[in-house]
Order: C-alpha cells, then sequence, then structure tokens
C-alpha cells in the first residue's frame, strides 16, 4: 500500500478522491458502500 491510497472503515476498498466546491475542499468517497466523508 502507498502513502497516497485511503481504505474505507467499513469495507477496506480503496476510496475515490475528489474535490467539492460546496465544502471547498477534497472529500472521500466508496465505490462499494458509497461511505463519502470530507479529507483533511
Amino acid at each position: 500500500m502507498d502513502g497516497d491510497e485511503i481504505l474505507c472503515k467499513l469495507c477496506e476498498s480503496k476510496i475515490i478522491v475528489y474535490y467539492h466546491e460546496q465544502y471547498n475542499g477534497d472529500r472521500g468517497k466508496c465505490p462499494i458502500c458509497g461511505v463519502d466523508f470530507p479529507l483533511e
């Protein structure tokens, strides 16, 4: 696992990182279980 990889705490799949303008920052979303959360 490299340092940039973030895993979902529920299913341990690699999350997708994207920028969200409303929150003014990066967010993470799990493609398997759909959990969406801020990255700080």
